[in-house]
Order: structure tokens, then sequence, then C-alpha cells
């Protein structure tokens, strides 16, 4: 059997409903790149900046604001453009690309007057942004691997020459970096043996690093730095020390006193980001992500604000462009039968006008509310969710089990194309936010410390079985689909649950933990303590992970089974999806295979998602078929 690019004879699906049919969505208006997305006012807050497709890829798009002089100013192909963000004096460009998927990141500028793009960062070296103040608009302090592909050290950038110039030399137990308003690095972070954190502070280059605060390994899920004040006497922090969901708190750096900021002991999730003002000169509001975002506004001079974008029904409020005065405002709203919508806010009038959507073309297609449900997991753990029905269904639907990737991330609510997707096509979605998400307090993620392939992997199976018990399933149509580590779960779901499951569909999903580890990139060394407390020691514990790795089980695969592969995946690399294959081929188990050239853990070119997502429907067709 060829395996490569091997696709089933096309399905037409056609969904029946009760009281009308339901028009099939099609797949370019799911999948294909958005039309605009992602707009950002310039400093000066006269022009924005957005991504848009330029020869079917992502690429920067500026124009004034009121106008319609759109232009694009880069031409990057196969893979969009990953980030961007304006110069201060509004002159420039700049973007982070990804040319193949490896995410080695490089810096590039964009003269908007001569539109003469250069590349600021080598090729094969990965680079992030450290700082870039108003202060110092011509310099900016940027990471890399360049030295050594393990450690990232700082560089100050001369943004209009391109010189580079060295300027904190990594010894190589430092994780991260954290510069002040000056582009000097000022806190560093260090790995502990237990899996936790330490932070050290230095008021000057010419200092000695002192300790000023550690997280254990329990308490690190949920804490971390945010940065420092707009005079860099304090250090704006999240901590979960002593308490389970987590403060936003600040550490003065002369006393090395904490206060808290904002803490509501009796909400059950995390605060998981903090608005500020432009330089970080006050924070503004916390955002708070239960089964919805929550906003709380922590400076009174926002509070009207605020209020009156929460109250215009539009949605959660979950993006915010702001010029350097914090005056005109470009903001996002998402909800789960709209994709992102945006407009610009002028705060001094308080005047709220309609940019764009993201995706115009749904609008004229029926989409399906996503409602966050609950169980009780078979240890008594309570286990959060969303459940999208079928169109037009609600009763013994077929049921697709989407988990998400991580494991330390989550399902949030919203749009979200692949779920509309399915559901749209007949499928129940259930997507099961299980012990190791986060956002629910450390307890509940530390709940999931090795408990790969097992306790976790339980509370999907009692997921299923809750839907069962509710009439929400029918018993007999259940699928389970995921990526990253929501296709280790697919692998694992086929290989010890083939009884429960039709098919499963693993996408970039690992099927050996051993060599999920052995294969990290270079730069994961410092996650290392990470990994080996919240998943399991490769040298000590290798049994226990064997015995959790599909891999060694793939003998005991008897439902149909599809993996999907990006050749230069630097998480999931190809030697998982080679043994997986190999040990399918000896067992004489069927199964489909795809695999993207130039891609990574995730496939950015919009040509092959429509390939994969065609693939995925024709699957579903032939194994789960609509009755």
């Amino acid at each position: 059997m060829d395996k490569k690019y091997f696709l089933y004879t096309f399905f037409s699906i056609f969904v029946a409903c009760s009281a009308h049919a339901i028009t099939k969505i099609p797949l370019p208006v799911l999948f294909g790149n958005p039309e605009k997305i992602a707009p950002q006012i310039s400093p000066e807050g006269e022009r924005l900046a957005y991504l848009a497709p330029y020869n079917d890829t992502l690429n920067v798009w500026v124009k004034t604001v009121g106008q319609e002089d759109d232009r694009v100013i880069t031409s990057v192909s196969n893979r969009g453009v990953g980030g961007f963000f304006w110069s201060f004096d509004c002159k420039t460009i700049f973007y982070l690309y990804d040319k193949d998927g490896s995410e080695n990141n490089q810096l590039y500028k964009v003269n908007l007057e001569t539109d003469a793009t250069t590349c600021l960062t080598p090729e094969k070296v990965r680079a992030g942004i450290l700082r870039y103040v108003k202060q110092m608009p011509n310099k900016m302090l940027i990471s890399m691997n360049k030295e050594n592909p393990a450690y990232f050290d700082a560089y100050e950038l001369d943004v209009e020459t391109g010189n580079c110039k060295l300027t904190f030399k990594n010894p190589g137990n430092v994780a991260g970096l954290i510069a002040d308003h000056n582009l000097v690095i000022r806190a560093i972070s260090i790995p502990t043996v237990d899996g936790g954190m330490q932070i050290l502070t230095r008021n000057n280059t010419e200092d000695s690093w002192q300790p000023l605060i550690t997280w254990s390994g329990e308490d690190a899920a949920n804490s971390g730095v945010l940065g420092f004040n707009n005079d860099d006497t304090k250090l704006y922090i999240l901590d979960s020390h002593g308490i389970n969901t987590n403060q936003f708190a600040n550490i003065d750096l002369t006393t090395n006193s904490q206060t808290t900021l904002f803490y509501d002991a009796h909400c059950p999730y995390d605060i998981v980001n903090v608005l500020f003002t432009p330089d970080m000169e006050s924070p503004i509001a916390a955002v708070i992500l239960g089964e919805k975002k929550q906003l709380v506004t922590l400076d009174p001079r926002y509070e009207e604000d605020f209020k009156l974008l929460q109250e215009t029904g539009y949605g959660e409020l979950v993006s915010l462009s702001s010029d350097i005065k914090h005056t005109k405002w470009i903001v996002g709203f998402a909800a789960d039968t709209k994709p992102i919508r945006y407009y610009y806010y002028d705060r001094s009038t308080k005047n709220l006008s309609f940019l764009f959507s993201a995706k115009p073309q749904l609008d004229q297609y029926e989409l399906q509310p996503m409602h966050p449900v609950s169980f009780t997991a078979s240890d008594g753990l309570t286990i959060h969710g969303y459940l999208t029905n079928a169109a037009e269904k609600s009763q013994d639907q077929p049921l697709v089990l989407l988990v998400h990737g991580g494991p330390w991330a989550r399902d949030t609510w919203g749009y979200s194309s692949e779920v509309q997707f399915l559901a749209n096509r007949g499928y129940a979605v259930l997507q099961v936010n299980y012990r190791a998400s986060n956002g629910y307090g450390k307890e509940f993620l530390n709940a999931g410390n090795k408990e790969w392939g097992r306790r976790i992997h339980q509370d999907l199976i009692d997921a299923i079985r809750w839907t069962v018990g509710q009439h929400i399933a029918n018993p007999k149509q259940i699928t389970i689909m995921g990526a990253s580590y929501g296709g280790y779960s697919a692998l694992c779901g086929a290989a010890f649950n083939s009884d429960i499951f039709c098919c499963a569909i693993d996408l970039f999903g690992f099927a050996n933990i051993l060599t999920t580890f052995k294969n990290r990139p270079a730069y994961w060394v410092h996650g290392d303590h990470v990994w080996k407390k919240r998943v399991g020691d490769p040298e000590t514990e290798a049994d226990m992970l064997k015995a959790r790795s599909p891999l060694f089980y793939a003998h005991q695969i008897s439902c149909p089974l599809l993996l999907v592969q990006g050749t230069n995946d630097i998480r999931c690399t190809k030697e998982e999806s080679e043994q997986i294959t190999h040990a399918l081929d000896e067992n004489k188990i069927p199964y489909t295979y795809i695999e993207y050239d130039n891609e990574g853990h995730g496939i950015a070119n919009a040509e092959k998602r429509l390939n994969l997502y065609t693939t995925i429907e024709q699957f579903l067709a032939q194994h789960m078929p609509i009755a």
C-alpha cells in the first residue's frame, strides 16, 4: 500500500434534519485563509496593519484608518507571516516568519516608504523579541540560539543598520530572559530539579544575580513573570504559592516585598492574562478563563470602556491593539457561532465602529452553539468541557471526541472551524478539559502528573460514557480525534479502546513517549525537569512510559486509523509516524497515512489544509456514516 497521499474515494454527505436541510458549508469557507485578521493600529493611531491573503498566503497589509487605500507590503509564500508589529516612528513593520515549519522564526523589517524588505536574523536560528520600547525606537532586544541551539542569548539589534551585539551570554542554565526598559536583562528564570522555577534579579549588569522568588514544581504550573513596571522598580507576576488558583501581584525590587493587586479566593479559575497600558505603565484588566472569558477591570479609568464593550453583545473581548496614547483601540470580539470580528473604538468619544470580520462568508451559513458541560470522572474529580451538537440534533448522535493538545493547555468557548465543520457534517463534538488542562488551578493540573495514557485517558473514556448515559451520543458511532497530545490520545484510544471507537484520527501525535523525549528540540532542555515531573523520567521510569505508549500496543488496534505528519515537525518528529506505521505494517493492520512536505506541527499552507480536511471528511463518511 502506498501510504503517502493515499485518499479514499470521495463520499457525498447529506445532513438530513428534522426541521429543514442544513446547507453544507464548503471546506474553503471553513478552512481557507481568513479574509482579514489580526489588525494592529499604528502608534500614532492613523494607520492599520493586518494579515490577509496575497497569492493564497497570509501576508501583511497596511491602510489608513477610515480610507480604502489597502496595500500589501510582504510577499511570503507557502506559509504565512507568524506575527508582526509597528515601529514607533510608524515607518516600518517588523514581522516573524517560519519558512518551513521548523519553528526557526526569522525577524524581518519592511520599510513602508520604499517597500524594501530586510532579513535581520540568520537562517536555521530561532529568533524572538525580548523588548522594544518607545524610549529607544532604533534598538530592539532579541533572543537567538545562534551560538548553541540549546540556549538563548540576548542581542541588542540596531533596527536601522541590522547590526547585532551580544549583551547577555547564557551560562547554560537560564530558561527565561526578562528585560527592563533600558533593554538590559534584569531578571532570569532558572529551572529547579523538582520541576519548578527560580527567578533571580540584579540592579545592573555589574551586580551579581540575587534570588527573588522560587516556585515549586506544584506552584510553577500557573505562576510566572509578566514583566517590569514602567520605571523598572517592580516586577509583575502571576503567583500561586500557598493558593490553588493564582493571583496577580508585584514585587518591589528594592525591598523584595510582594503586593497582591488582584485575587479572588472564591473563583475556581486562573488568571491567564493581564492587560497593560503601553510600556507597562499601569495594569488595566485581568483576564480569567472559566467556562467563558471574564475580564476584571483593575484601573477605574477604564471601567466605563470595558463595561461598554462587554455590553455590546458582540461576544467575548479577545484582542486589543492600542495607539501609544491608549486612546484609540482595535478590539476583537469572538463568539461560538461567529468568527472573530474587529471594531475601531475611540475612547474619547466612546464610539465603536465595525471594521471587518475574519470570515464574512460564514454569515450566510447556520453555525451550531457550543455548550459548556461538566461531569464527574470515575475517581470523583469534576471535569469540564464543551459540547456542540450536530446540526438540528441532540440525541443519540454520531460523536467526535476532539481532544486538545498540550496536555497543559485547554479548550475554550468560541468559534472553531474544526468544530463547526464536524457539526455541519452531522457529528456532535465533545471537547474535554481533562486533568492536566490549565486554567482550573494548580491542583487540577497537577492531578495529571504522570497520568499520560492512564487517568488523563480515563477522563476521556468517562466523558464518552457520560454522553452515552445522557443519550447524547450513539455508542456505536464514536470517533476520537486530536492533534499533538490529542493525536497521542487518538492513538491510545485506537490501541486501548478499539471496542469503543469506530475510528481514530491522529494529527501529529506521539506514538512512543520515550522517543518523544529523546527527539525533543535542543532548546527544550530547560523543560526536562518539568517533563520528568509531569510525564515521567525516561531513565528511571522507562517501563512505565513504555506502558503508556500506544506504539507497543499497535497489535491491539482494530478500528480504522488515519495518521497525519508534517515532514519538518520538531515536536512530533517523523520517527513517531515511522514507528507506528511500521508496527501497523508488521501486524497487517490497515491504515491511512498522509505526510505533508514543508509543514511542521500543524498545517499552515491553505491548499494542504483543504486537502487534509477533505481526507478527514471522506474518512469519517466511510467509517462513521450519517444514518
